[in-house]
């Protein structure tokens, strides 16, 4: 190769370098935010790395080392989720902890992603129904989800107690839909089919239908265990004489 050919090809590498550099400077420049930032907060009110604010806090009844630990927990279980990313049960403790310090759309964002990485698990689902429930008052949404976490988690004796209080709270249309929630639950979990027909005891027995409230009690006799059975007697006599009057 010719000494001004060889001139040429150094040339044409030493410009096509330069070229890179400066569109790799470029690229640095424009998206250095991008790519240095730290993970955004859930919001701009609430961010576990940021100041806590004890006094937002104390006006909820925590106080500073109850803060304290919760903060604690969080960032330790959000730096575990940095190593395993969306672990069910890291998602669920965090959404836990913002729960108990009322920082209610962090909670509804974690649950959010737990259900996202996890559609088939039951827990987030009933987590995310609590807070539309209380605080928010999103009742459709909230029987919505919990009917989802029922479907999930069939053999959760809780989560059909949810969505039953929440039909007499608020859905009184619903109540004739409380019954067969509870069977259902006592079909699907026959070991803890006292806890269903402990419930419409309670239940019928308030809406004065004293006949179901007896037959449920009667359920309760045959199965509880047998210290628990005087009491079931006790509520059935108690439930006959009020028949009678």
């Amino acid at each position: 190769m010719k000494q001004e050919e060889k001139k040429i090809i150094i040339w044409l590498v030493v410009i096509i370098v330069a070229i890179v550099l400066v569109a790799a400077g470029y690229f640095l420049i424009k998206n250095r935010n991008n790519l240095f930032k730290q993970p955004a907060p859930v919001s701009a009110e609430f961010s576990i790395y940021g100041p806590i604010d004890y006094a937002k806090y104390e006006k909820i009844g925590l106080k500073k080392e109850k803060v304290d630990i919760l903060f604690g927990k969080m960032k330790e279980t959000t730096e575990a989720l940095k190593i395993k990313p969306n672990d069910y049960d890291y998602l669920i403790q965090l959404g836990g902890f913002e729960k108990i310090l009322k920082e209610y759309d962090a909670a509804l964002k974690t649950y959010s992603q737990a259900i996202s990485a996890f559609p088939d698990y039951g827990v987030a689902y009933a987590e995310t129904a609590d807070i539309y429930i209380y605080p928010l008052g999103r009742y459709n949404e909230a029987e919505d989800y919990l009917k989802k976490a029922i479907e999930r988690m069939p053999y959760r004796s809780d989560y059909y107690r949810w969505l039953a209080d929440l039909y007499i709270a608020k859905f009184p249309q619903k109540k004739a839909e409380i019954e067969p929630l509870m069977l259902r639950g006592a079909k699907e979990t026959p070991s803890n089919a006292l806890s269903f027909y402990s419930y419409l005891v309670v239940y019928f027995q308030r809406e004065g239908d004293f006949n179901k409230a007896i037959t449920y009690t009667n359920k309760c006799v045959q199965i509880a265990p047998e210290a628990e059975r005087a009491n079931f007697r006790q509520t059935l006599g108690e439930l006959q004489a009020e028949l009678k009057k």
